[in-house]
Order: structure tokens, then sequence, then C-alpha cells
């Protein structure tokens, strides 16, 4: 089966061609396509996850699923679940000072607000179910607080790009520049903090040195 852009698989629109992935240790290369879900939501998918319905949607067909399944009669999934671990994890590192990362949440005045700190239905309700089991709940900006508008599941990619620790150039992670720009993020941190404009730090060839050949 061919794919092509304007067929739809599950709730996927193709709506344009994607770079070849390289998966594995030997680089097997795998076409890709961009594609639509019927949310809205754009990404670049497996042509083989297409053809054989591995993927259907980009995770809001599962989740609607889960609630479907796991909500009646207007009582949500509880104790027991990745959700509910992940709620109680949350007050404990802004509220118990016994926890061992009190510190750097409720020491630093991290809190949880009010409509989720006395309902777990309000935070299930928010932010609907874990994604995946690599997902984990995640702040967007670590100075701010739990809450609908400042939180996200994600993977653990993102939450090490979001760490406060993350050498950041104008706010994005030099790691991500250092891929954009196929330069290494050693040499591109050196020029920068050396006082090179971002541009050319970015862009200026690297020099190679030559090596003496040994007769």
């Amino acid at each position: 089966m061919t794919v092509k852009i304007g067929d739809t698989f599950g709730r996927w629109l193709v709506i344009g061609k994607a770079p070849v992935k390289e998966i594995g240790k030997n680089r097997k290369r795998f076409r890709q396509w961009l594609c639509e879900c019927s949310c809205g939501t754009e990404r670049e998918v497996l042509e083989g996850s297409l053809r054989r319905g591995i993927s259907v949607s980009c995770g809001c067909f599962n989740r609607e699923r889960s609630i479907e399944a796991n909500t009646k009669h207007g009582a949500t999934i509880g104790e027991g679940t990745p959700e509910y671990r992940a709620w109680q994890a949350m007050k404990a590192r802004c509220y118990n000072e016994e926890n061992p990362r009190f510190k750097d949440y409720g020491g630093r005045g991290i809190l949880v607000s009010k409509r989720w700190y006395h309902s777990f239905q309000e935070f299930f309700n928010d932010m609907g179910p874990r994604p995946s089991q690599q997902h984990s709940l995640d702040r967007i900006d670590n100075d701010k607080s739990y809450n609908k508008d400042n939180c996200r599941w994600s993977l653990p990619k993102v939450q090490m790009s979001n760490q406060r620790n993350t050498y950041k150039v104008k706010g994005i992670p030099i790691a991500d520049l250092s891929r954009q720009y196929n330069i290494p993020s050693n040499l591109l941190r050196w020029r920068i903090e050396k006082g090179w404009e971002l541009q050319e730090a970015l862009t200026k060839p690297i020099r190679h040195k030559k090596r003496l050949s040994r007769e």
C-alpha cells in the first residue's frame, strides 16, 4: 500500500513528507510522513506505523478510551493509578518538609493550586491520563507552581531540557541549538562564553586540525 498526501489513517491526515528517520545501531532508514490529527496536533509518523495501523492518532484516541473506561457516573480513576501517584508525589514535594525533594519545591516556594490540592478529580480532569509509562508530570516554567496552565505530561528528554541547571541561550537549551546547527555543544558554549555573537557562534565553520602522517 502506497502512502500519499491526503490519505487518512484512523485520525491521522497525511499533509506532507517528513525527513527519513534513522533507528537503531545500524542506523536503518525509515520513511516518515507529516500528519495532522483530527484534534489539530501535527506530528511526524513512520510510514510503517500508518500502514499497519500501529499509530491511529496523536494519543487523543487512547486518552479518550482510557477516560471512558475509567470514568463511570462522574467517578474517575483513583488510588493505585500512575495519575494518582503523580498527584500525591506532587503535593509531597511541595508540603512535606521530610520529603527529600522538598528543598527544590516547597522550599523554593513552589505550591499546588487550591483546585488541585483539594481534589484529585480536578487534577485528572485537567491533565487527563498519562500518555505512556515514560511520561511524567512536568512544569513548563520551573519557577512557577503546579496548576493547569503550567503543567504537562512530558518525556524524560523534554524534562532534562527544562531543568533549572540546563545551560540555555536566550531561553533555548544549548543541546537543542547544537542539534539544529550541527555544532558540538561544548564548542558552542565556549564560543558564547568568549563573547561571540550568537549567529557567528552558530554558523562559523569548524576548523579541523590536520593530522600529520607518519611514514
